[in-house]
């Protein structure tokens, strides 16, 4: 029996919605908990709906940054919006009094976004994420020399241990 899928890995989920929603409610008519990763630059309010009606269980949204400026430097987009758009998302949900779905931001580590770690957990706190997590990059072009993990974990274990101490005030888990 399946009790969980996941839609995760290359790609943007937001980019079909009514592919997300048929795989929403097939899973919801046979009890089955669906979890998502999604950059947020397309979860509108219509979306941001469906994911609360129909129950998505848990959103991790791919940030990578705190600070516009480097959002726009790796992800090419605008921070704002998605944090705009996150809060439309919460505002559903306190309307329809659910939980669902859970948020989680992420990042992945790299040299250029690593010192903002500790403020993505503040960001966490402000927009109702439960959990940070910063991960492991693999190098390519056009990171090349960019992973934390591969080239500098000192500097890694330098914000990650700060974001861990923010959390734990703020009650936020981060996770690596």
């Amino acid at each position: 029996r399946v009790f969980r899928v996941d839609l995760v890995g290359d790609g943007e989920i937001l980019l079909e919605p009514e592919k997300l929603l048929m795989v929403l409610k097939a899973a919801k008519k046979h009890g089955v908990m669906v979890n998502a990763s999604s950059n947020g630059v397309l979860l509108s309010k219509d979306v941001a709906e469906t994911l609360v009606e129909w129950e998505l269980h848990d959103l991790n949204i791919s940030l990578d940054a705190a600070t516009d400026k480097t959002f726009k430097q790796i992800r090419g987009a605008n921070l704002g919006k998605v944090l705009d758009n996150i809060s439309v998302l919460n505002k559903i949900k306190k309307e329809k009094n659910s939980q669902f779905p859970r948020l989680q931001f992420s990042m992945v580590g790299m040299k250029q976004n690593i010192h903002e770690l500790p403020e993505l957990v503040k960001l966490a706190d402000e927009y109702s994420a439960q959990s940070v997590m910063v991960q492991a990059m693999g190098e390519f072009s056009p990171v090349d020399q960019e992973s934390v993990y591969l080239r500098d974990r000192e500097l890694g274990r330098k914000f990650l241990n700060e974001a861990s101490e923010e959390g734990i005030r703020k009650g936020i888990a981060v996770n690596e």
